[in-house]
C-alpha cells in the first residue's frame, strides 16, 4: 500500500504483486504457508514452485477478475515487453525479440514468457496463452543417482494443462525430519524409472499419483515428453548467474566466513535470510557474541520466537 500511495502515476501503473517460490518450512508459518500444497522451498512439488499472482491496473484491468489460466513469473517480462510496444515475434511454440531489439550478438533470441495482456483484458474468455510449464531445480555442485549420469542439475518436473509429471524428486529436510508422509522420503534426489504424473485439478496437493497402467497416465505422460522434448530440443545452458562474483565488498552479514567491512550485524541486515546457517551466529563473520545477542533479542521481540 505504502508502495503505491508513492507512486506518481498510480493510475496509470501496471502493479504486479508475485512472491519467492515456496515457504521455508523450518521457520514455520513466520516464512509463510503453501495452504493446501505439498511441501514448500527447495522443492519442485506445488508447495515449492506455486506463489500468488495479484495484478492491478487502474482502468485497463477489471478489479475483482479471477483466472486460472496457466502462467509463470517469467511471463511478466513478455508482457511487459508487450505493454511497453516491444511486439515480440512468434512462431508455432515460441517468442523472440523482433530484430529491432535486438544486438547483433542476440539474433533469434528466445524469449521463454508468453504475453499476459489477453488474460488480463478477458479473464473468463481469453485461451491459454501457454500449453506447459517447465520446472528446473539443481546445483552444479549437487550429484544425483548413478542413473542420472552423475549429475543433478535440470529438468525434474512439468506442467502440461492439468497434468503435471515428476521425473526426479526430493523432499525438504524439515518434512523428511518430520514425519514426511511419503515413505522412505529423503532429501536426496531420485531419478524415477517411472515417473510420477499428477491430475492438478482435481488433486492439487499430490496425493493421489495416477496408476501408470492407466491410459489416463499414458495420455498424459504422452504429452508431457513430447512438450518436454520441444523444449529441450531449444533449451541453452547458461553460466550460473548467482555463482559469479566474488567481491567480498558485497557478502551479506551472516553468511559463514563473511568477513568485509559492510557485514554490519543489525536487524535490517540478517533480516536478508540468505545465508546458511539461517541467522547470524557467534563465531561468524565479524558479528562478535554480544552484537549476536543483542539481533536475538532483537529478532525475538519482532517474531516471537528465538532464531537459535
Amino acid at each position: 500500500g505504502a508502495i503505491l500511495d508513492a507512486a506518481p502515476t498510480e493510475d496509470n501503473t501496471l502493479v504486479v504483486f508475485s512472491s519467492d517460490n515456496g515457504p521455508w518450512l523450518v521457520q514455520g508459518l513466520a516464512a509463510g504457508s503453501a495452504g493446501p500444497f505439498f511441501e514448500g522451498k527447495t522443492t519442485t512439488w506445488e508447495g515449492g514452485v506455486r506463489v500468488p499472482g495479484v495484478i492491478s491496473w487502474p482502468g485497463v484491468v477489471a478489479p475483482g477478475g479471477v483466472s486460472r489460466h496457466l502462467v509463470a513469473t517469467y511471463d511478466v517480462f513478455a508482457t511487459v515487453l508487450t505493454v511497453a510496444g516491444v511486439a515480440l515475434t512468434t512462431t508455432t511454440t515460441s517468442y523472440y525479440l523482433p530484430p529491432r531489439s535486438r544486438t547483433a550478438q542476440q539474433q533469434n533470441t528466445l524469449v521463454d514468457g508468453r504475453d499476459l495482456s489477453p488474460i488480463l483484458l478477458d479473464p473468463a474468455s481469453a485461451d491459454e496463452v501457454r500449453d506447459c510449464v517447465f520446472i528446473y531445480k539443481g546445483q552444479s555442485n549437487v550429484s544425483c543417482p548413478a542413473e542420472a549420469n552423475g549429475t543433478c542439475p535440470g529438468l525434474w518436473a512439468v506442467r502440461c494443462g492439468p497434468h503435471k509429471a515428476h521425473f526426479v524428486v526430493a523432499y525438504s529436510a524439515y518434512s523428511v525430519n518430520n514425519g514426511h508422509p511419503v515413505a522412505n522420503a529423503s532429501t536426496a534426489p531420485e531419478v524415477l524409472a517411472t515417473p510420477l504424473v499428477f491430475d492438478l485439478e482435481a488433486d492439487p496437493n499430490e496425493k493421489f499419483p495416477l496408476d501408470s497402467s492407466s491410459d489416463a497416465y499414458k495420455a498424459a505422460l504422452d504429452g508431457i515428453l513430447n512438450a518436454k522434448a520441444d523444449h529441450e530440443a531449444t533449451f541453452v545452458p547458461v553460466v550460473d548467474q548467482i555463482a559469479l562474483g566474488s567481491d567480498p565488498a558485497l557478502q551479506v552479514c551472516g553468511c559463514p566466513g563473511a568477513s568485509s567491512g559492510n557485514c554490519t550485524c543489525n536487524p535490517e541486515n540478517f533480516d536478508v535470510f540468505v545465508c546458511d546457517p539461517v541467522y547470524p551466529q557467534p563465531g561468524l563473520g565479524t558479528c562478535d557474541d554480544d552484537s549476536v545477542d543483542a539481533q536475538a533479542l532483537a529478532f525475538f521481540e519482532r517474531f516471537g520466537y528465538s532464531p537459535w
